[in-house]
């Protein structure tokens, strides 16, 4: 299962006057993504978002966009599903021998109990 949330920071408001209209920049730990987000597409997790997030340098980070922050958030992989039948918990999936997460591509249309999708 893949998150449906991204940690990342605000660290940018954007207030266009003529609109009325509020937008977003965010960063993750990974870099500062490049699209400008709405109040509602937001969900508080300041209780929960971890240290480093908090005291990130935004300074310093070069820009990714949503998809690559998804991307790397999720150990997405591109390329070599595995397409394994079992549990994915031995070295004989190829994944888990490459200390890769398997992803949704891995078990399309199969219903598997992957164990190294978490």
């Amino acid at each position: 299962m893949a998150p449906s949330i991204l940690p990342c920071k605000i660290i940018q408001v954007v207030i266009h006057q003529e609109s009325f209209n509020t937008l977003y920049k965010v960063t993750t730990l990974h870099g500062i993504i490049t699209d400008s987000f709405s109040s509602s597409d937001f969900v508080d997790l300041s209780e929960t978002v971890s240290v480093e997030l908090r005291q990130i340098d935004s300074t310093v980070k070069s820009n990714i966009t949503f998809i690559q922050a998804c991307q790397i958030f999720t150990n997405y992989k591109s390329i070599h599903p595995c397409k394994c039948t079992g549990l994915c918990d031995t070295n004989r999936c190829p994944c888990k021998r490459q200390s890769v997460k398997c992803c949704s591509k891995c078990h399309r249309g199969k219903i598997v109990s992957c164990t190294n999708n978490s």
